[in-house]
């Protein structure tokens, strides 16, 4: 029973740290990082960062995310954290990136799951969508002074390719191309870490075009847009004349309407 009390003390301790960081701002937030100056470094570039580091360091905690952590930086999307787990969280940056997340989030774990390329991504472990918040693997680089960089470029670039061909299989496109999204490990090769702006194809296309149409809260902008990404896909991952007959079945559905099915 002691044991138990002395695991749980330090989480309630960084939690009560945390709420008042709310009150106080990213200075009480500090102490919850054990890479303090990082933090304080990125956020003196990106002031944005003071703001928004209490409240996704908060919903990681509620995540099931041990102290102290690691801040490892943010993107476009997502601000990315370790635990003391060695367990990754990438922390949506805002409500209007929770999509963006889940997206990434299916994304994964599907290629966690895939013989030939899970081990080459950081494995999938949870997606907390009232959070925005996922749940994975945080891959632990090899140190830079072993990593051989002859040719590293070409093997980035030849995985990326063969993780597309992959997922195109499973309908999804290969995330957006960085170098930084891969990292060197020591027993794994190159790792993706960063699965951002993935894209649907094929039938799971479709169905989530036809879903945007069905939604009462999809605005037009919306449902002209997955549209128009349907037909980018004609003639390659959906035949075309399967695609002109759902898109003038779909451009002449009211918003939040069902089509009705034939014979009904």
């Amino acid at each position: 029973m002691q044991s138990r009390n002395r695991d749980v003390r330090p989480a309630l301790v960084y939690r009560r740290a945390m709420r008042r960081s709310y009150r106080n701002g990213l200075a009480d937030a500090l102490p919850l990082f054990v890479n303090a100056d990082d933090v304080e470094y990125a956020t003196d570039r990106y002031p944005a960062l003071a703001t928004e580091l209490p409240d996704a360091a908060d919903r990681a905690l509620r995540a099931g995310a041990q102290a102290p952590l690691r801040y490892l930086g943010a993107g476009a999307n997502g601000i990315v954290l370790c635990d003391a787990r060695k367990r990754g969280y990438k922390v949506a940056r805002s409500r209007e990136t929770f999509a963006s997340l889940a997206d990434e989030a299916e994304w994964l774990s599907v290629a966690s799951s895939d013989p030939t390329i899970r081990n080459h991504v950081a494995k999938f472990r949870a997606w907390h969508p009232t959070l925005g918040v996922i749940e994975r693997e945080c891959v632990q680089a090899q140190d830079r002074e072993k990593v051989r960089t002859w040719g590293l470029d070409d093997k980035r670039w030849n995985l990326h390719r063969m993780i597309g061909r992959v997922m195109r299989q499973y309908g999804w496109s290969a995330p957006e191309y960085k170098d930084d999204s891969y990292i060197m490990t020591r027993d794994r090769g190159l790792v993706l870490v960063d699965a951002g702006y993935v894209l649907r194809l094929g039938s799971r296309l479709a169905r989530e075009v036809s879903a945007t149409h069905r939604d009462p809260s999809a605005s037009q902008f919306d449902r002209d847009f997955s549209r128009g990404t349907m037909r980018s896909e004609y003639d390659r991952t959906i035949p075309r004349s399967v695609g002109e007959r759902l898109h003038s079945r779909l451009a002449a559905l009211p918003n939040g309407k069902r089509a009705k099915r034939r014979g009904r």
